[in-house]
């Protein structure tokens, strides 16, 4: 009979803690929870009253958390005890309870005893007769007490009796457990917030300028570029005014290339910011600053003085008088400037306001990083102008942490073990509260064992609910004795179930939250299972004879579900010990659940501290572009990058000659090495974009990311450049990514490994994409940039064609040329006798092409001579020597030039007789002196030569005869040391009087090679060279 009775308290007492475990499943409150524990003991035993303490860390002491005493008890006793604190630190009975962690029992207070004052005055206070002391220890670890007191009577607690006590006390323990974890879940929850926060402001901004990259590079125009810009400034950071300013060098000042505001006054202060020039000096203000240092410079707004910045700086002020003017001509409220960096040197600024918005410093250096795309943007548009007159991040994965419960169901087991049961779930419960912060692996590991050592199951697999997908995923199975193979623990770590009716019985057990056990699934035909193909593939793969699926279940929503088999035995379970098994889900489906979110936050920090990494590759690389013109330089960075990331180890840079529809091979990288274009095969260096050229025409076509891990060798077969690459990297997977400019292909980055890798998600394959931008803007700049320099080249050569080299270098330095007077100098002029009448028996193309074969000879016999072609006058030809650089030989020059002059018009007249027509005949007038020379002109430039040398020399063609060379006295005097000369006497010149005036016949036959007198010999060159060095 006693045994009977003893097994029935145990009984009851099972009861009362399934009651309790259920009451702390279902509820959040702490003071309900414990007032039903108390309700329970004061029923129970003869107890007067209850008091639960818990401890304050910060404050190092125990305090009252909830109290409960009968209404006889005086008023003064709950005052007191709602009061009452004990510092941890004191020497007080309670404090000692807390400290060791073990009970204390005092059936009868004596009140004359010694104690120290603390316990006296508790005890007075209280006016306690008897009390017993409960730590409420969880993990080792005791967080607070239970206080039971009687008043009037002596206690009397059989140690049964403090046992039970001490039970009921650990489900408080776990209750107040509960609540601390709830309150770590709540902190992780806002730390989870947060950087998910960051995360998708890191994934917006390199999205953006991902995409803003994009546009630009779409067009050349800049109005439309900046036109972005001001869009994203408003739209992102709510900008009012925004200006663009570029570095003008002739005049070391900042002018406006675009501004925005808006307002009432919009119109006004737009035309204020567009006619804005700022100097590049200190009177230049805030602005020349943040020029100089290259660095942001930002003012934000005061409230209490939102007009500070028009306020008249004093001496210690940052601000200038120009600053102050536009703060107040604009009427800023705040203002931020950034320099525009392309390769080191500032381009330009962008300043705006803010309004009375505040910015911080992480959206200051977002702009920052955004204004290097803007310099590129600029840099390019200039270079055009030079030309013809630049993941979805890791979406933060965050669940929200739910409130951590420990629920337990009844169980109902035979008398004998009943007690041992309670503790083993209770031991079990205490070592996955402290694995709840740890490894979801270890708490699994723990669950499978715990399964197989009480139940008998020898496998099973642990499925968690995706909510975003809305589906049950597979994740852990476990099994003893092979009870899986190796094919089947795949399958099971694959599996994903709908939660739907196609997701037959796993997804009946999610939405019923109740189990359901199959002993024998052969013996069942009636029954649903099976009937859902899901069913049907997870029996057949698996081989499964029998099953149980038991929900878990946190605050009535289903979490997961554990589904047990033994495949080689039978799965024999009773009522009882398929709701001990739901107890046991219950205690542990929140400890599964917070490891899960924890598991998942780590997992989307780490995705966000990666997307947050790649914002940073990305604006790296626009930086490097912007900073080197060599594309060599730009791919071996990109190279660098994709080599750590996705352990490739072979790379192709292939660009496209739309013109002649072909592929280029532009440089590689394998085998540790660089490799040009002499180095590949012939078959990959030039080819057409064709069908037959295989992945490559494909990922030019479709203009995405290409990715094949795992190569067929029929594929190869068909298409020989493909086998070429794979040959000579020996690549077993690789990635073609289309480098695109708006809708054109330019190129294609290809890059492969000769080892296997994980396979790369889809998020790798998006990053390489937001790559594959970078590159072709930089082939786009290194385009732009050898078409200016060929438009460079070709102007060089223009301004070469019409002016002397040195003059034409003065010009391209200084923007102008210095006008220099020449002491001495030689000038000669031709004319044809005869033209005007000529001309009008000849039409236009062979007049032209006459004149044109006369004077291309006179300028290659010109050069020839070191003379300085001036220009030509209808018929007429007008030559200098001894400029722009001075000589001696000036005018031994000029009288050699003239004699080949005429040699060549008389044979040109000898052939054109000898064909029955008529040519021309020339005169010819030298004269030497002094002259100005310098360039006129703006749009064309001419070089010229002013004094009345010129006009002197123009006097001695006009008073010449055919055929004759008619030189001054000044040229006979340089000359005549050289040449044969025939006076001719003082002759009557308009405007000059008399002139002295010679002849030019040929060279002194002493330094002739020739009878003619035409071609000199080494003695006129050496008597010339003596002259030379003459000082």
């Amino acid at each position: 009979m006693q045994e009977q009775k003893n097994s029935e308290q145990t009984l009851a007492e099972i009861e009362k803690l399934a009651f309790i475990s259920r009451l702390i499943n279902e509820s959040d409150s702490l003071a309900e929870i414990v007032e039903t524990v108390v309700g329970f003991i004061r029923d129970e035993f003869d107890i007067d009253g209850v008091i639960l303490m818990l401890v304050d860390e910060e404050r190092r002491e125990l305090y009252v958390e909830q109290t409960s005493v009968p209404v006889s008890a005086p008023s003064s006793v709950p005052e007191f005890a709602r009061a009452l604190r004990i510092p941890l630190e004191s020497d007080s009975a309670l404090a000692r309870v807390h400290a060791r962690g073990r009970s204390l029992y005092a059936p009868r207070v004596l009140r004359g005893i010694s104690a120290p004052d603390i316990d006296r005055n508790i005890i007075t206070k209280l006016q306690l007769s008897g009390y017993y002391a409960v730590p409420l220890v969880v993990q080792s670890r005791s967080t607070g007490l239970l206080l039971l007191t009687t008043y009037a009577q002596r206690m009397q607690l059989t140690p049964a009796m403090r046992a039970r006590i001490d039970r009921y006390s650990q489900q408080i323990a776990g209750a107040v457990r509960m609540a601390s974890l709830l309150r770590k879940a709540s902190m992780a929850r806002q730390l989870a917030q947060e950087e998910a926060r960051h995360a998708r402001a890191a994934g917006d901004e390199s999205r953006k300028m991902a995409e803003f990259t994009r546009r630009i590079n779409e067009t050349t125009d800049i109005g439309l570029v900046l036109d972005e810009v001001f869009e994203h400034l408003r739209r992102a950071y709510g900008a009012e005014s925004i200006v663009v300013q570029t570095v003008d060098s002739e005049r070391q000042e900042l002018h406006t290339l675009r501004a925005y505001t808006e307002g009432r006054h919009a119109d006004a202060d737009m035309n204020f910011a567009q006619n804005l020039h700022v100097p590049l000096g200190p009177e230049g203000g805030t602005i020349y600053r943040t020029f100089r240092k290259q660095k942001p410079f930002y003012l934000p707004p005061q409230p209490d003085n939102p007009w500070y910045l028009s306020i008249r700086p004093d001496s210690s002020s940052v601000l200038s008088p120009l600053d102050q003017k536009i703060a107040h001509t604009l009427r800023l409220e705040s203002l931020a400037q950034f320099p525009l960096i392309v390769q080191k040197e500032t381009i330009g600024i962008l300043w705006c306001s803010f309004g009375n918005q505040r910015r911080d410093s992480r959206e200051i250096e977002s702009i920052f990083r955004f204004c290097g795309q803007i310099a590129g943007a600029i840099y390019t548009s200039h270079l055009v102008q030079q030309v013809q007159t630049e993941r979805d991040l890791a979406e933060a994965a965050r669940n929200e942490s739910e409130r951590l419960l420990i629920e337990t169901r009844r169980a109902r087991e035979e008398a004998d073990n009943a007690r041992s049961e309670t503790q083993a779930l209770a031991d079990f419960s205490r070592r996955i509260n402290e694995l709840a912060e740890g490894d979801l692996e270890q708490i699994v590991q723990s669950i499978f064992e715990y399964l197989q050592n009480h139940f008998g199951i020898e496998g099973g697999v642990l499925s968690l609910v995706e909510i975003k997908s809305n589906t049950l995923n597979s994740r852990y199975n476990w099994s003893a004795s092979q009870q899986f193979t190796a094919r089947q623990r795949e399958y099971c770590e694959n599996l994903i179930v709908p939660l739907s009716p196609e997701g037959g019985a796993l997804a009946r057990t999610v939405k019923r939250q109740r189990p359901l056990y199959f002993p024998k699934i052969e013996k069942r035909p009636g029954l649903e299972i099976g009937t859902r193909p899901i069913d049907r593939e997870i029996i057949e793969t698996l081989e499964l004879t029998n099953f149980l699926h038991i929900p878990l279940l946190v605050q009535g929503r289903t979490i997961g579900v554990i589904w047990c088999t033994n495949r080689f035995t039978d799965l024999n379970l009773d009522r009882g010990q398929i709701q001990r098994i739901q107890s046991f889900a219950d205690q542990i489906a929140v400890a599964v659940h917070h490891a899960q979110i924890l598991k998942q936050n780590n997992r989307a920090r780490a995705e966000a501290e990666q997307a947050q990494d790649e914002a940073e590759i990305l604006s790296e690389l626009a930086r490097r572009a912007n900073e080197s013109n060599d594309l060599d330089h730009i791919l071996h960075a990109v190279t660098e990058i994709i080599k750590d990331r996705f352990q490739a180890d072979a790379f192709s840079f292939i660009l496209t000659d739309v013109a002649r529809k072909n592929l280029v091979f532009r440089s590689g990288f394998v085998h540790n090495r660089w490799v040009g274009v002499d180095e590949v095969a012939e078959r990959i260096r030039l080819f057409p974009i064709a069908q037959n050229s295989g992945m490559i025409y494909r990922t030019l076509q479709k203009k995405k990311v290409i990715y094949v891990d795992r190569i067929s060798s029929k594929w190869l077969e068909k298409y020989p450049i493909d086998a070429e690459y794979i040959q000579a990297t020996d690549a077993v997977w690789f990635v073609h990514v289309p480098l695109l400019l708006g809708d054109e292909a330019v190129g294609i980055l290809i890059f492969s490994g000769s080892r296997p890798s994980d396979r790369l998600s889809q998020k790798a394959l998006q990053f390489c994409e937001r790559i594959g931008a970078q590159i072709s803007g930089a082939v786009r700049m290194v385009e732009l940039l050898q078409q200016t320099d060929l438009a460079k080249q070709r102007s060089d050569q223009l301004l070469r064609s019409i002016l002397p080299d040195s003059i034409a270098n003065e010009l391209k330095l200084n923007g102008r040329v210095e006008p220099l007077l020449y002491n001495a100098v030689t000038v000669l002029f031709t004319d044809f006798v005869g033209f005007t009448q000529a001309s009008q028996k000849m039409r236009p193309d062979e007049l032209v092409r006459e004149l044109d074969g006369c004077f291309s000879q006179f300028d290659e016999v010109a050069g020839r001579n070191s003379l300085e072609k001036l220009k030509t006058i209808g018929d007429a030809y007008m030559c200098a020597g001894g400029l722009p650089t001075a000589n001696r030989t000036h005018a031994i020059d000029v009288c050699m030039a003239a004699l080949e002059f005429r040699t060549f018009i008389l044979q040109m007249a000898e052939i054109k007789a000898a064909l029955g027509h008529e040519f021309w005949r020339i005169r010819i007038g030298i004269h030497t002196g002094p002259v100005t020379a310098g360039v006129i002109g703006a749009n064309k430039f001419s070089y010229d030569i002013w004094g009345d040398t010129v006009n002197t020399a123009s006097r001695m063609e006009s008073a010449g005869v055919p055929d004759r060379i008619n030189v001054s006295r000044s040229t006979y005097d340089h000359a005549r040391d050289f040449f044969l000369f025939e006076a001719r006497g003082q002759i009557e010149v308009k405007g000059k009087g008399a002139l002295e005036m010679f002849f030019l016949n040929c060279i002194r036959p002493e330094l002739s090679a020739d009878e003619d007198g035409l071609v000199p010999n080494d003695k006129f060159r050496q008597k010339l060279l003596q002259l030379t060095d003459r000082n």
